[in-house]
């Protein structure tokens, strides 16, 4: 997929890589693998998602398929709404819930998408910064 994320549906199940893998560690240049991420501080677990929404990793304790669901449902409405407006490319979406539940932010690592569990007393765009800062980004 080029720059231009067209945010299509058809988008998710089009292209070349094989998301039927499940993956421990990041395979693209610069991308991080899910202890990466957990080792950011404030980030309480991790889910890698393949953009058509197959599992590929995970450091949640028990059954990750509700984060993963999330993460992906996150990750495919953001674009389809940046498709409808004209804009470019996804960068990352939070989900905040109103009883003060830990929030979950969804972005996009090279061929997937990434949900972090954060710590609710910590800022998102502190946890993008140093996900960026150890990916290279």
């Amino acid at each position: 997929m080029d720059d231009y994320d067209s945010g299509q549906w058809d988008a998710l199940f089009a292209g070349d890589e094989d998301t039927r893998v499940v993956r421990e560690e990041g395979s693209a240049t610069g991308s991080l693998g899910i202890q990466d991420y957990c080792d950011v501080p404030g980030v309480k677990g991790a889910v890698q998602v393949a953009l058509n929404g197959v599992l590929q990793a995970h450091s949640l304790p028990g059954s990750p398929e509700q984060t993963a669901a999330i993460t992906a449902y996150l990750g495919v409405s953001a674009r389809q709404v940046g498709a409808a407006m004209s804009y470019r490319t996804f960068d990352h979406a939070i989900l905040n819930f109103a009883n003060d539940d830990d929030p979950v932010l969804v972005f996009r690592q090279g061929s997937s998408f990434v949900g972090l569990l954060l710590d609710e007393e910590i800022a998102a765009s502190h946890i993008l910064t140093r996900v960026r800062e150890r990916s290279g980004d």
